[in-house]
């Protein structure tokens, strides 16, 4: 859109806008060297089974370009400049790295497919904004200007569902429960409303609500698996909370002797069969020998 002069014919342009991305492609006239423009790079974000920690690595792509899912690009140790493909697993996604006055990641999904879809989209808008600004024009993301404000109570249900879809049936009532207590505990309602001090709000709140040092440390892990998914910057999840693990009760012989003269001939059998298979009271109501007749007393 172009605002001109007094004149009703004049040439005279004093002001010209474009959205972003709807001039994409036309222009020929940018010169400027593709390494000062912003950058997108598709990286995969995945966890190995013996490493607590998230790692980002750049996403590996084939030979025909499409990217290799479950693989993640590392540097090889022994010839200096070469790439790996390095296999990580299942427990992976996808964020696209955006340096543009620093660095900040967008979440991509799992889809290796959707998640270049995605870098290429805003690859594009990024030089369509530079070939426009060269040009001396006013350059307006209608993305931004009119972005919604994403609601906890909305993302946390796209959790919720997503965890359905994919049979993790005890993640899901697990993120049922927290996301009920963390919407009560702490008065917020939009995801960008989210700082260090809402969530340990909502560890000081379950610890005066008498819930253990474990069951808090599990509670602050899915309720920061929540929040990534709803595209908060995990740069803010506070430390994890600490608890003492306590050591099962060990009894000594003495002590096993006087349960085992109290018990009747039903109770002693059962007892001895679980210390000698050293599994625990839920395992024990699992186990069978068929050749034993158990008669209650």
């Amino acid at each position: 859109m172009a605002e001109r002069g007094d004149s009703q014919f004049g040439t005279d342009i004093t002001r010209v806008m474009c959205v972003v991305g709807a001039w994409s492609g036309i222009f020929d006239l940018y010169s400027a060297r593709d390494s000062d423009m912003p950058k997108a790079t598709l990286m995969i974000r995945f966890r190995r089974p013996t490493d607590p920690k998230w790692i980002r690595k750049p996403a590996v792509y084939g030979s025909t370009g499409r990217v290799q899912s479950g693989f993640a690009e590392f540097k090889d140790p022994k010839n200096a400049g070469e790439k790996l493909a390095v296999e990580i697993g299942e427990n992976y996604t996808f964020d696209v790295r955006v340096e543009n006055n620093g660095a900040t990641y967008e979440p991509a999904g799992r889809n290796g497919s959707d998640a270049e879809a995605k870098r290429l989209r805003i690859a594009a808008k990024f030089k369509s904004k530079a070939e426009s600004e060269a040009l001396g024009l006013v350059v307006i993301d209608p993305t931004k200007e009119k972005k919604k404000k994403l609601r906890l109570d909305d993302t946390f249900d796209d959790y919720i569902e997503q965890e359905e879809k994919n049979g993790a049936m005890e993640a899901r009532e697990q993120a049922l429960l927290v996301k009920a207590e963390f919407l009560h505990f702490v008065p917020i309602i939009h995801v960008e409303e989210i700082t260090r001090n809402s969530i340990l709000t909502y560890d000081a709140t379950l610890r005066e609500n008498g819930r253990s040092g474990r069951t808090i440390a599990n509670k602050r892990q899915r309720l920061q698996s929540m929040l990534r998914f709803s595209g908060v910057d995990p740069n803010i999840f506070p430390p994890k909370p600490k608890y003492e693990k306590k050591l099962p009760t060990i009894y000594t012989p003495a002590q096993l002797a006087g349960l085992f003269k109290e018990a009747n001939p039903y109770e002693t059998i059962a007892t001895h069969l679980a210390l000698k298979l050293a599994t625990h009271r839920t395992g024990a109501s699992h186990l069978q020998h068929l050749d034993a007749k158990f008669l209650r007393l």
